[in-house]
């Protein structure tokens, strides 16, 4: 069993609109080289007073050059008034590192938060890319 002591914010928001969002680009930055290092990839989203289709989701992506982006850790996707905290393991992570947010508000009252962490069970930091 893994204890995932170390961590870091990839997006920590309130989003009053609801509107897609990229957050900031991080470089991976392990605290000693270790092929054996496991991540995982924390979720919480919510959601209030929404209207119609409204929804919050959120990913993990990751990057070989900071150009192209894949997601490698999906949280579950609110629908409704609520809230959801899902712990997704990250398969396989590049150098780059970066977290997005979708969201679709069915009316103008509607409020979303989203926090996403990446969590190890070895040290590392998170370098923001200029």
């Amino acid at each position: 069993m893994s204890v995932y002591r170390y961590f870091a914010s990839l997006l920590d928001l309130t989003d009053e609109r609801q509107r897609s969002l990229t957050g900031p680009a991080f470089t991976l930055v392990p605290h000693e080289p270790d092929p054996s290092q496991r991540f995982v990839a924390f979720f919480h989203l919510t959601q209030s007073r929404p209207a119609g289709e409204a929804f919050v989701e959120a990913a993990v992506e990751t990057s070989l050059d900071g150009q192209r982006w894949v997601a490698v850790a999906v949280g579950a996707e609110v629908v409704g008034d609520g809230v959801v905290e899902d712990l997704v393991e990250v398969p396989i992570l590049g150098p780059r590192v970066r977290a997005v947010y979708r969201g679709h508000a069915g009316g103008q009252d509607t409020t979303a938060s989203v926090c996403v962490q990446l969590a190890s069970d070895a040290p590392f930091r998170l370098v923001e890319v200029p």
